[in-house]
């Protein structure tokens, strides 16, 4: 049945009742997260054309997809290591940082002066690319991003430096993700 968040994730409880089986659907991609997914599989294919149909795929909207004793491990590094180098490219070196945005930082504090055009646009870039990157499963930035993000229509140069942090952050921690059991 589907789920009540998402009517594109589908779920069930597995045969041997030991936790449950899924399929998520994306435009014309199938994702399986179950112990057996090929009699899943041959299920859909009496019904449906299947191409490039693969026993374990390696990358799905954005994420790396990696097993290890069982479980699925999603990830952003091959995306988030192209971040941080096409933004070096274009606007010079980032610094590496321990964490997205210190505690005892407050944006809505910030008096410095107002981004311009163009850092505008380089402002919302940044929180854009990081907005997609907590939907992909980067929940560890959700705070920071949510914290500058309310800023884009007028942020201020201040606010340009934490959202550089965040890609800094990034650069140092590209691996992070979740697992599935």
């Amino acid at each position: 049945k589907p789920s009540r968040a998402d009517q594109d994730l589908w779920y069930r409880k597995a045969d041997d009742h030991e936790g449950y089986d899924y399929i998520y659907t994306h435009v014309d991609d199938i994702l399986i997260a179950a112990k057996n997914p090929i009699k899943y599989m041959n299920e859909i294919e009496k019904e449906f054309l299947v191409r490039n149909k693969e026993d374990s795929p390696s990358y799905y909207l954005g994420n790396d997809i990696k097993m290890h004793k069982g479980r699925m491990h999603l990830s952003c590094a091959k995306y988030i290591k192209e971040v941080p180098r096409k933004y070096q490219a274009e606007h010079g070196s980032l610094h590496k940082e321990n964490v997205p945005l210190i505690a005892s930082v407050k944006p809505e504090l910030d008096t410095s002066e107002f981004c311009n055009e163009e850092e505008t646009r380089h402002y919302q870039k940044i929180i854009g690319i990081t907005q997609w990157l907590v939907t992909s499963g980067r929940m560890d930035i959700n705070y920071a991003v949510c914290a500058l993000n309310c800023f884009s229509a007028a942020p201020r140069r201040g606010h340009l430096k934490l959202a550089q942090k965040i890609l800094g952050y990034l650069k140092k921690h590209p691996k992070k993700g979740y697992v599935i059991n």
